[in-house]
């Protein structure tokens, strides 16, 4: 009902949280083509990148560092 409230005003999601909610947001956003971003939350025990331990497969097939090249991320990119 508030999606179709709202449907001529312009509307982001910015989300962060336990990894299956963010993914219920995620999708539910995705359905509605409503913008949505991710901070992704993984362990960061160096929080420079040289550890690799926040490693993260993005939807079109890279692996990215939370730390360096987040943690924020749009919806669109994060694989499940």
């Amino acid at each position: 009902p508030l999606l179709e409230e709202k449907q001529d005003t312009p509307l982001s999601v910015y989300c962060c949280g336990p990894t299956p909610m963010m993914r219920a947001v995620a999708e539910l956003c995705l359905s509605h083509n409503v913008p949505c971003q991710l901070s992704v939350e993984v362990g960061m025990p160096c929080g420079l990148g040289v550890c690799m331990a926040c490693v993260i497969d993005l939807a079109d097939g890279r692996r990215v560092r939370c730390c360096t090249d987040g943690p924020v991320f749009r919806a669109e990119e994060v694989t499940w």
